[in-house]
């Protein structure tokens, strides 16, 4: 459990990636890595700071990915009614340092720091990008009218749940025979009422109205995580409505990070109770950036435990279950051996007025062992107060 997870960012909400939510799942998983463009990148300097976000990353706790393509789903009109592209976009002369001085540039604004930031950090990141088969499967979704029927009511439900579905859905993606982008566009079928899902977004304070793009980009979106899952053999955190049609696409990654998420969720809950999580207490300024990293180097172990958890195990009861498990020290005859021990230093001269440390912090400490509690009560609790 909690091996690996694969984090990128979010459309929905100003902050895009949830830097509460990243510094908790630090605590938890062995590797974590993470998708960025150039705005979540500013936002990682904004929290971090330059030399923490080098520390996180050299050390190994988190590995930051730069984004380099961002799916693009153009609206065209042709004859009163829109066709929609589908592209997956890399900016002209765009490389891993220009976004690196870019992202730089937007925080600090000074030249010379951001061109020493982006020669430091591109020894330490990676530049992300889809491999071109990642838009062949797209367009197959496109054709494939069985996943289609059970993707857009996926949709519909997340994205729109007070719209009524029809029974009897309608909807078709064809590819247009006629060029008139030097891209290939495609025309939609479909029996769903928009304007009445307009009315529905109006009240609701939306302002934009809505059209068919989302739709195309939410699948175009949900193909390529499924892509990001497996080239990262992790979980994947991602959108909502993304989740959901990848897991019509036969992968378990996020249903794994889902399962995950709630465990995290109850385990701080239950058992951290009235602390915050590490993620709150740094964003609350309780804990600072030398404090964090000295937790998550404390939890090392704690992570290493975790990996023992079966994943359809739940957490706090392996957590109950591993505290108060019976200790070698526990055991009579062990208890007997401790007793004769310091009975023995007892009779040695000078040493007998130590024999209760001894037996405190020597015997016990080498009889006793490692639990998970000793993390999360003697240090986490402890840093969290």
């Amino acid at each position: 459990m909690f091996e690996k997870v694969c984090i990128k960012s979010k459309k929905s909400g100003n902050q895009k990636i949830d830097i509460v939510f990243l510094i908790d799942t630090m605590l938890f998983y062995g590797e974590v890595n993470v998708l960025v463009y150039k705005e979540e990148l500013a936002t990682l300097l904004i929290y971090f700071g330059e030399d923490l976000l080098n520390e996180l990353i050299s050390s190994g706790r988190i590995k930051l990915h730069i984004r380099q393509e961002i799916f693009g789903v153009p609206a065209v009109p042709v004859e009163n009614e829109k066709h929609y592209g589908c592209l997956i976009v890399q900016k002209k002369d765009e490389s891993l340092s220009s976004v690196l001085y870019e992202a730089h540039q937007s925080v600090i604004r000074n030249s010379t720091k951001s061109i020493a930031f982006s020669d430091r950090f591109s020894k330490i990141t990676s530049a992300f990008s889809y491999i071109p088969e990642v838009k062949d499967h797209i367009i197959n979704d496109f054709s494939n009218q069985l996943y289609i029927q059970k993707a857009i009511p996926e949709l519909l439900r997340t994205s729109i749940p007070e719209y009524n579905i029809p029974q009897d859905l309608i909807f078709e993606i064809e590819k247009d025979s006629v060029h008139v982008m030097p891209f290939d566009t495609y025309s939609i079928n479909s029996n769903i009422d928009v304007e009445l899902i307009n009315k529905i977004r109006s009240q609701k304070g939306i302002a934009y109205s809505f059209d068919y793009a989302g739709f195309i980009l939410a699948l175009m979106e949900s193909r390529g995580d499924n892509y990001i899952a497996g080239q990262f053999e992790s979980e994947l955190v991602t959108d909502k409505e993304y989740s959901s049609l990848i897991g019509l696409q036969l992968t378990d990654s996020v249903q794994k990070s889902i399962k995950s998420g709630e465990q995290i969720d109850l385990f701080n809950q239950h058992i951290l109770t009235e602390y915050p999580s590490v993620g709150e207490a740094f964003i609350n300024k309780t804990i600072n950036g030398k404090e964090l990293v000295k937790l998550l180097v404390q939890g090392d172990k704690f992570r290493e435990w975790l990996k023992t958890v079966p994943l359809d195990s739940s957490l706090i009861n392996k957590y109950i279950e591993e505290i108060t498990k019976e200790t070698l020290a526990d055991k009579k005859w062990v208890k007997g051996t401790r007793f004769a021990v310091t009975q023995i230093f007892g009779f040695i001269p000078i040493v007998g007025n130590v024999v209760s440390a001894i037996d405190t912090f020597l015997v016990d400490k080498l009889l006793k062992g490692w639990k998970p509690n000793h993390f999360i009560d003697d240090e986490l609790k402890f840093q969290l107060k």
